[in-house]
């Protein structure tokens, strides 16, 4: 027996190395692939797990070739395949087709036993989501929910349910179907908290995944509140219960620390939102480096929303080079992966554009966007709808770049297609997307001064009166993107030769700029010295005294 374990412990070391030097040559060959696939099928049940061990160890992306594999080997059996599934860690970016092929057998051909079977089938979702294939992950969450809602009341499992709606939110919200990922993973958290209240510390995990999986969705639909509220909830369970299961928790901590940025700057609260992604970015970094297959995804994310927090506190540099890195990551994970992670490399694409603008680098800048716009022009193609606000925000990027640049003409037609693009998102859903509009609108009336001195005014008033709107619905907020409005629509009323109501434009920005809170401070500095010369000069012209406000850096007024 002892010799006999020995010459099978010789013969997958051999299989190790063949498969090893098939999966370096499959860099350059087009056929190694099919090979590693075919020399598999001679044993699958031994081969396989040892060509997982191979994809692992990383010395070449052979997931595909593994995958065919598991697909061809109709010789295993559902121990042979669970006993497979057990090789593959989870999360994976080396193994994400190989995950998703040994899951989806497992989940049509395994266990009878309903509840089982559920249970197969979200894990089958959780492996379809990291592929970005969300329509196949919605369908299995779905079934899996459908089961558990059919089983009697004595056989009810409450905690696969929650499991089941929680893993069907992620999907749901990159489908566009918005409400429905809230009310699931509403209902999730609602079961995790009263039906399982009994217990907190078992289904805290379960608890704060739920509320984290909310943030995406509430964000979407323009709820910052309830985004801020459920990802500030998720992070305090993860915190609270990390240091007794620091494998459970940490994870997540970093997580939903890095989602909890975009709601924050939502309501700008841009110190905190700083202070959240670096922290977010420090855990996801100790994780990457413990794990980068599990874990590079989620530091992309985190160094994401630090660029982000950073450039909109002014902190221009450090926004590069956190945007940068990210770029990098999701450069790499989208080469092998593209359904899921060109998505994001077309979000990080926007956050190193604003860094490149916001340090003069505008021709790279215009490069950069350039990029993610063609990347979600093709996404929109494969989903018409879906991505439809992502392209009008990459392309609403583009037409500032393009005027700063002096190109014209290209700022004034790329404008015209992305106002009218968020005029098209408002009446889909009112309230989202006016902020977006306001956005486009400004750069629309500056591309239209641009060739005609006096034109624009009926755009930059409309901009006008949608922050006036924002800013009387939530007290406070929106003061800055006001400010901005206003201080155009000054300019071109005073070439309009609307002497006195430019004025009291400009000057309403002047007061709104100087109210902008220190953490913001940078950010607009520049918008507000030429807001303050304006003033002078319109004061100058009317012969009246200099303004008696103090000329003064932005300070915090609260």
């Amino acid at each position: 027996m002892a010799e006999r374990d020995r010459g099978r412990d010789r013969g997958d070391g051999r299989a190790a190395r063949m498969l090893a030097i098939l999966a370096s040559a499959s860099r350059h060959s087009p056929t190694a692939g099919a090979t590693i696939t075919s020399l598999i099928g001679q044993d699958p049940r031994r081969l396989l797990p040892v060509a997982v061990e191979v994809a692992r160890a990383g010395t070449a992306h052979i997931d595909g070739a593994v995958a065919d594999a598991v697909a061809a080997a109709t010789s295993l059996t559902d121990a042979d395949l669970g006993a497979l599934d057990a090789c593959i860690p989870r999360p994976t970016q080396a193994l994400a087709r190989t995950a998703v092929a040994v899951s989806a057998r497992r989940g049509t051909e395994g266990s009878s036993e309903p509840g089982e079977r559920a249970d197969r089938l979200v894990v089958l979702a959780e492996a379809l989501t990291v592929l970005g294939e969300w329509e196949e992950a919605a369908w299995a969450t779905e079934k899996a929910i459908e089961i558990h809602r059919r089983q009697p009341e004595t056989e009810a499992d409450a905690a696969s349910l929650a499991e089941a709606l929680c893993g069907s939110v992620w999907p749901l919200t990159e489908m566009g179907r918005w409400e429905d990922a809230v009310r699931a993973g509403k209902e999730a958290a609602r079961i995790y908290e009263e039906d399982l209240g009994d217990d907190p510390s078992a289904h805290a995990a379960g608890l704060s995944q739920a509320l984290q999986e909310l943030i995406y969705p509430l964000s979407k639909l323009g709820r910052w509140e309830e985004a801020v509220a459920a990802g500030e909830d998720s992070v305090e369970i993860r915190r609270r219960r990390a240091p007794f299961e620091p494998d459970k928790h940490f994870p997540g901590l970093g997580g939903a620390l890095a989602e909890l940025v975009w709601p924050l700057l939502e309501q700008e609260r841009w110190e905190q939102a700083v202070e959240t992604g670096t922290e977010s970015v420090v855990i996801c970094r100790e994780l990457a480096a413990l794990d980068p297959d599990a874990h590079e995804p989620g530091l992309a994310l985190a160094l994401d929303s630090l660029s982000f927090a950073q450039a909109e506190s002014g902190e221009w540099e450090q926004a590069l080079v956190a945007a940068d890195e990210a770029v990098e990551i999701r450069r790499r994970l989208a080469v092998f992966n593209p359904g899921a992670q060109e998505i994001e490399l077309a979000e990080a694409l926007v956050q190193l554009s604003n860094a490149q603008a916001g340090l003069r680098q505008v021709n790279a800048a215009i490069a950069t966007v350039q990029e993610s716009v063609a990347i979600r022009r093709r996404l929109l193609a494969a989903r018409p709808g879906v991505d439809e606000a992502d392209l009008a925000e990459s392309l609403n990027n583009l037409v500032h770049f393009l005027w700063r640049a002096a190109r014209n003409e290209e700022a004034l037609r790329t404008a015209e297609t992305t106002v009218q693009m968020y005029r098209e998102l408002t009446a889909a859903h009112p309230g989202v997307h006016d902020h977006r509009l306001g956005l486009a609108l400004i750069n629309l009336g500056v591309a239209i001064q641009r060739r005609a001195s006096q034109a624009g005014l009926t755009e930059m008033t409309e901009a006008v009166q949608i922050y006036r709107r924002l800013r009387k619905a939530t007290p406070g907020a929106h003061g800055h993107w006001l400010a901005l409005a206003l201080h155009n629509l000054g300019s071109l009323l005073w070439a309009a030769r609307r002497r006195q109501e430019a004025l009291d434009a400009t000057q309403e920005a002047v007061e709104l700029f100087r109210r902008i809170p220190a953490a913001n401070a940078a950010r607009w500095s520049e918008r507000f010295a030429a807001a303050e010369a304006q003033l002078r000069r319109q004061r100058n012209a009317l012969g009246l005294e200099p303004d008696d406000f103090q000329r003064a850096t932005l300070r915090d007024e609260q």
